[in-house]
């Protein structure tokens, strides 16, 4: 689940990548169980994601970079153009990314 990822992909170390993915929790709700996993590190200030047609995620960091994240492996890519210099002070930073509708 999504939501459930994203805390642990800011709150997660720098660890080897092949100790990252891992189930830490679960949680049962009205509506159903949510597994929580670790599924990266080396991440800082997360802002928001969003998954590529391959299942990948695109990262925003708070600070301007922007990661491809593969959740299965944990490893992290720099995509080969990234965003524009970002102004990461304040309120201030890379908050969000979206793909076209028909990507």
């Amino acid at each position: 689940f999504v939501l459930a990822a994203l805390p642990l992909l800011t709150a997660s170390s720098a660890a080897g990548q092949a100790d990252i993915v891992r189930q830490v929790g679960s949680v049962t709700t009205d509506a159903g169980s949510v597994v929580i996993k670790n599924v990266a590190g080396g991440i800082t200030y997360s802002r928001k994601l969003t998954f590529l047609p391959d299942g990948q995620l695109l990262v925003t960091e708070r600070s301007g970079s922007l990661r491809i994240l593969d959740p299965n492996t944990g490893s992290l890519t720099n995509p080969p153009a990234g965003p524009p210099t970002v102004f990461a002070q304040g309120q201030g930073g890379l908050l969000d990314v979206a793909l076209p509708p028909r990507l």
